[in-house]
């Protein structure tokens, strides 16, 4: 099946995911304190919940589905469940929670058509996985003493939006996501930033006038991601790649090898494992992509094994294979990698690691 776009639909480290491995595949702010760090890295991906969450509720109350009665309050909550790399399920998150009583305004709601609009946010790492479910029912019910209830009340949770997230530029007090979704769609920041007259710093959560995101990894994934949804005929498909080295100078460990080579229907070796393929043209972009992209995000390293730990190699050439070359197949993507870890270096050498190994989602497109 003929691939297209394959840079520009997944991003864990630059924008496509380079790996040096076996294959035996062809087969200056100040230190200031923040409790509950969240740890997200640019780039990293997975779902979300918004869930109003009324406390103070009698039986009677909550059985009717009534928010009428002073001792009820009602806040909401931000569940985000991050993606591991590999699989398709969740493996750790944040919850994000709105203080305060909302029962007259939801600052969540009033923000998507007032950018000056923030929300002061608490943070509670690592819920259940299960959290991000809570709201779906018609009437989410809790008796005291069980989920988000007091030992003496009842409470509620009605679950407003959901959708996929995507994390952009990640600093100790500045932190961008892009959601999609029907509530929150867009470009949102949260910032440890000081309030009131002891200036003490909360966590504020906010969608800026500005929607373009400062991360180009992530603005690359999201640019493909709508354009996806508007594309008829085509298939996200993740993609896996491996090639082995074609040349290993020792004296300045650096390794060649190819990373992608163009399809030729008279030669079975440039369609890989799965079936799949891509021509020329689309190689030569997903290989301008990816130096752009490491480029001007400044991530240039390179893992073992997809294990997304990088500092193991640094690509010194990238390029597209013409005519002439007597090393390379015509039209294919080189790239010459430094070898910067020693023990990674010894597993060359050895035969442990043999060549380079592709990684990412790409368009599988239908030919006519």
């Amino acid at each position: 099946m003929k691939l297209k776009d394959l840079t520009k639909i997944f991003s864990y480290s630059t924008v496509l995911e380079l790996s040096l491995g076996v294959l035996p595949c062809f087969n200056e702010i100040p230190e200031i304190k923040v409790d509950n760090i969240i740890d997200y890295k640019d780039g990293d991906q997975g779902k979300y919940a918004i869930q109003e969450h009324e406390r103070g509720l009698s039986e009677e109350q909550a059985k009717k589905g009534t928010r009428e009665g002073d001792s009820i309050s009602i806040h909401s909550d931000l569940r985000m469940q991050r993606l591991t790399p590999e699989k398709d399920e969740i493996a750790e998150g944040i919850s994000l929670f709105t203080p305060g009583n909302q029962t007259q305004e939801n600052k969540l709601k009033l923000m998507q058509t007032d950018n000056t609009v923030r929300a002061q946010f608490s943070i509670k790492p690592f819920e259940p996985v299960d959290s991000l479910n809570l709201g779906d029912k018609e009437n989410d019910i809790y008796p005291p003493g069980e989920e988000g209830s007091t030992e003496k009340t009842w409470s509620r949770y009605v679950k407003i939006d959901s959708g996929d997230w995507i994390a952009g530029v990640q600093d100790q007090h500045y932190k961008e996501f892009y959601f999609f979704g029907e509530l929150l769609q867009g470009r949102y920041i949260l910032t440890f930033a000081p309030v009131g007259d002891k200036e003490e710093r909360v966590w504020l959560f906010g969608k800026p006038e500005k929607q373009n995101m400062d991360s180009s990894t992530a603005q690359t994934v999201i640019d493909s991601k709508l354009k996806t949804k508007s594309d008829k005929g085509k298939i996200l498909k993740k993609v896996s790649v491996d090639r082995k080295f074609s040349k290993v100078d020792e004296y300045k460990r650096i390794v060649y090898g190819e990373v992608y080579i163009p399809y030729n229907p008279e030669d079975p070796t440039t369609v890989d494992t799965q079936g799949d393929y891509m021509l020329a043209e689309d190689i030569e972009e997903m290989a301008h992509d990816f130096l752009m992209n490491a480029i001007l995000n400044q991530s240039r390293d390179m893992d073992t094994q997809h294990d997304f730990i990088g500092g193991k190699a640094v690509p010194v050439e990238s390029f597209i294979v013409r005519p002439g070359d007597p090393d390379f197949y015509v039209g294919a993507w080189v790239i010459a990698a430094k070898i910067l870890d020693e023990r990674v270096w010894e597993d060359i050498l050895a035969g442990n690691f043999t060549g380079y190994s592709l990684a990412g989602f790409g368009q599988e497109v239908t030919e006519e």
